[in-house]
């Protein structure tokens, strides 16, 4: 069984209690959650990841190449069946660094606020799935995916290629 990899902003969203928050209802989840579910026309990026999870660190490092510094990377893996069971998708090539992650992504796709309050639901039911690459993994999985040649390195930020020198 394959993964959906998504990065989710700030993994602490998604561990709250009810005792952090007594006004939240049984089932009930912050809001905050949706900021790490950002959305572009309606759709929800994410990365197929294999079954034996062998991936996630050069998925984590296209990622984590692009942003403005080298840190803590939070992310969700949700079984695939899961997700496409509920939801539509589309195969969209990614826009990382690294051309052969970019194809492993996929878009949820017709996503509505209804929708992507949905999914929210069905990602905290595979909260088990939730993890965090701490900032030397990061950068450990950065200077791999460097060192073996797969990142263009010409599309990995200013700042983040200054931290790898």
């Amino acid at each position: 069984m394959a993964f959906l990899l998504r990065g989710i902003g700030n993994k602490a969203w998604w561990d709250k209690s009810r005792d952090d928050f007594p006004w939240l209802g049984e089932d009930e989840l912050i809001a905050d959650v949706l900021k790490g579910l950002g959305t572009v026309d309606g759709a929800l990026s994410t990365y197929v990841v294999n079954e034996d999870k062998t991936k996630v660190d050069r998925v984590v490092a296209a990622l984590a190449s692009g942003r403005t510094k080298i840190e803590n990377f939070d992310y969700m893996l949700v079984p695939v069946d899961v997700v496409l069971k509920n939801f539509q998708s589309d195969n969209t090539n990614g826009e990382t660094p690294d051309s052969e992650v970019n194809g492993w992504h996929m878009d949820i796709v017709h996503l509505t606020p209804a929708k992507l309050f949905q999914l929210a639901y069905v990602l905290r039911n595979h909260k088990e799935s939730l993890s965090r690459m701490l900032k030397s993994e990061v950068k450990s999985a950065l200077q791999t995916s460097k060192d073996k040649g797969y990142l263009d390195i010409n599309k990995v930020s200013e700042k983040v290629k200054l931290e790898l020198s």
